[in-house]
């Protein structure tokens, strides 16, 4: 699966899809030609976002959530919002998500992360509980 791209792992041949030439659009068929691993914070929030392929997009933002906790496109703490946002609308889109590591990710990082100012620190951190506490039975 490492090899293969966005649209082979859907099943999806930018070639058979109708062009569209909105940005999304341009996006999504872009989007199709990348390996998971090419997929930037942009394309895994807008992903989520959009609810576009998102048994491809999930783990690949909960793994990277537990990396970089604080982790954002537009602000800091921009793709856990994104994460609670989904999981409001299909609270199985959290199943595999490493809870622990996730807690020792936050507490380790939130005195080292580089914040954009002291209230983005505090929603941040904020949006991490929030998701902490989703988690938990």
């Amino acid at each position: 699966m490492e090899n293969q791209t966005i649209g082979q792992i859907a099943g999806l041949k930018p070639s058979e899809l109708p062009l569209d030439t909105s940005s999304l659009g341009q996006w999504f068929h872009a989007l199709l030609d990348k390996n998971i691993s090419d997929l930037t914070i942009c394309d895994i929030t807008r992903m989520i976002q959009q609810n576009i392929l998102i048994q491809i997009a999930m783990p690949v933002a909960l793994k990277l959530l537990v990396e970089v906790p604080f982790a954002g496109e537009m602000y800091d703490g921009h793709l856990v919002k994104v994460v609670l946002e989904a999981a409001r609308r299909n609270e199985n889109v959290l199943i595999g998500f490493d809870l622990r590591a996730f807690e020792s990710a936050v507490e380790e990082q939130k005195e080292k992360f580089c914040f954009m100012s002291d209230q983005s620190k505090k929603e941040s951190t904020a949006l991490c509980e929030q998701l902490k506490r989703r988690c938990r039975p």
